[in-house]
């Protein structure tokens, strides 16, 4: 997704009811294993908030992509 067309309401994040969070996954990380593992931030209790949070780490995740890094 563009970064510049990336909104609040465009972007899902989902509740996480054992730690009252919000969180979105993007990208992938090395597990302990160094398998690849699903990347999850946790983006606090309040949706809206987590949704403006989202966008900033879409935006920050997709810019490291096209510099070159892997991610």
């Amino acid at each position: 997704m563009n970064r510049t067309t990336m909104t609040r309401g465009s972007v899902g994040v989902t509740f996480h009811a054992p730690s009252g969070q919000f969180k979105k996954t993007i990208g992938k990380q090395q597990g302990p294993d160094g398998s690849p593992r699903t990347k999850v931030f946790y983006l606090g209790s309040n949706q809206r908030e987590a949704k403006n949070r989202a966008v900033l780490l879409m935006g920050e995740w997709a810019r490291l992509q096209e510099d070159g890094a892997e991610v």
